[in-house]
């Protein structure tokens, strides 16, 4: 069930679950954020938002080489808070950036044939950010660099509101899958 929680505590709980992987390969994480996010609120089923974050904090891990970096940065914007998790790892060709989300879908690349995994993830990913009313894409610098490792990027676009802000207090409840708002005006 959806309810306002704080966003930093399930992308930290998502980091706590994947570190042991990224510390086996010496892969520091590095989180970005503004004081602001540390009192972010969305609307949030947290279990399935949190392995949404851990599948692509996991793929970051797998992907990179020993000894590098995944950052992970968290922004609000003006109704929206985007969160970039950036990888130090063989990258996406452009023309897979659509297809990665496909399930089943597991790239051409051979760093990619020879590690383990099925192609659910990312759809899985996909499908817990939208059913979060939000987007997810990717990017990468493959192709556009000698580096061997040029790395991807996947952006998580998760909107907020600040009813506040307009003069409302509201409540949130539930009705099946469907999130509704009441909210009275504030005098």
């Amino acid at each position: 069930m959806k309810k306002s929680s704080l966003l930093l505590d399930t992308m930290v709980m998502a980091v706590n679950r994947i570190y042991p992987k990224a510390s086996e390969k010496n892969i520091e994480i590095i989180f970005e954020y503004d004081k602001r996010i540390e009192k972010l609120e969305v609307l949030q089923d947290k279990r399935w938002l949190a392995e949404a974050f851990i599948n692509l904090l996991d793929n970051a891990i797998k992907y990179s080489r020993e000894k590098s970096e995944v950052k992970i940065a968290l922004n609000e914007r003006t109704n929206f808070v985007r969160i970039e998790i950036k990888d130090q790892g063989v990258g996406i060709p452009k023309e897979e950036y659509h297809k990665v989300f496909q399930r089943f879908y597991r790239g051409r690349l051979k760093e990619i044939k020879n590690s383990s995994g099925s192609g659910i993830g990312l759809y899985l990913v996909r499908d817990f950010i939208q059913r979060h009313d939000g987007t997810v894409s990717v990017s990468s610098m493959y192709g556009k660099t000698s580096e061997s490792n040029p790395g991807s990027t996947f952006v998580i676009q998760l909107p907020f509101k600040k009813y506040s802000d307009y003069g409302y207090d509201c409540a949130y409840y539930y009705a099946f899958s469907y999130t509704k708002y009441l909210c009275v005006w504030n005098n």
